[in-house]
This record gives structure tokens, C-alpha cells and sequence, in this order.
């Protein structure tokens, strides 16, 4: 039996229109970010909650979500990215397969993304699209800076 898990990872983007997209998301967690004034714009992504989980497999790093959330708010304060003027998109935290209670993944990965957000006072403009029965996973369109967020076989745009 082969098990993938994708591992959590996080791309800013400053002045340049490229695309960044996550794989389906299932009870992983996705937080996009677009600064249309800076021209900024990034994507985080991460499959497990709790930094007890940090491992290394082969010399490849796999952080958790409490890990890569301080990784990545201290590379956003680095570049002085305004976070208050920023447009928050947070997705996935999925519930479409079903998860053996002791593992409840999605609940406790939602928890970790909404405890950075109420600790970096993000609450004010943040389109949220989580536990859905189906397949998610996002995007952002680095030329239009707007989210896209694909549902099994749906597509939203957000401005």
C-alpha cells in the first residue's frame, strides 16, 4: 500500500502574474492571500494540525500547520506585506470521505487556521469555504489576482 501526504508548503508572490494552485485539498487546509496594492499575493498549504507532527523523511521537511503558519506570517512581515489590506481565502478542512473519529483531521486543521487568523486579527475580510462534502481545491490567478476555487467539478471565481 502507497500513502501520499501532501506536505505543507507556502509560495508569496510579488510582481509577477503566474498561477499558483494546490492539489485537492480532502481535510488539509488552504489560506490565500491577495494584496492588490503591494501587487502580492501567496498560498499556504498544510495536512497536518499540530507541530508534534513536524517530521523529515529523506532530508524533506514536512511541517505541520502550526509550524508553516509561523514560518510563513514571519516571511510575510519580512517582505512588509500589509495583512490588513490583504483579501483572506481559507478552504478545505473537507469531510466528502469519511475519517475514523480519532483522527477528526479536518476539524483540527480548521481550528489551527482560524486560531492564526483570530491571533493575527485577520477577521475582517476573509471568504471561507470549508468542511464540504466534496472534493476542493484552490487557486489563484496571479494576473487577475483573484481566487478560484474548484468543487469536484464546479469552478468560483472571487474577486
Amino acid at each position: 500500500m502507497i500513502i501520499k501526504v501532501a506536505r505543507g508548503n507556502y509560495e508569496i508572490i510579488q510582481r509577477k502574474a503566474i498561477h499558483l494552485k494546490t492539489e485537492y485539498l480532502g481535510a488539509g487546509i488552504a489560506i490565500g492571500f491577495i494584496n492588490r496594492s503591494q501587487q502580492a499575493y501567496g498560498l499556504l498549504t498544510y495536512f497536518f494540525p499540530y507541530r508534534e507532527f513536524d517530521i523529515e523523511i529523506d532530508g524533506a521537511q514536512i511541517l505541520s500547520g502550526e509550524s508553516i503558519l509561523e514560518r510563513f506570517q514571519e516571511e510575510l512581515e519580512r517582505r512588509k506585506i500589509a495583512l490588513s489590506t490583504c483579501r483572506w481565502f481559507l478552504a478545505g478542512a473537507s469531510v466528502f470521505k469519511e475519517n475514523p473519529k480519532f483522527l477528526d483531521l479536518a476539524e483540527k486543521n480548521l481550528k489551527v487556521a482560524e486560531a492564526w487568523f483570530k491571533r493575527m486579527d485577520l477577521g475582517v475580510e476573509i471568504i471561507k469555504k470549508v468542511s464540504l462534502s466534496e472534493p476542493t481545491a484552490l487557486q489563484i490567478n496571479g494576473k487577475e489576482m483573484s481566487f478560484i476555487l474548484k468543487i469536484q467539478n464546479r469552478i468560483e471565481h472571487y474577486e
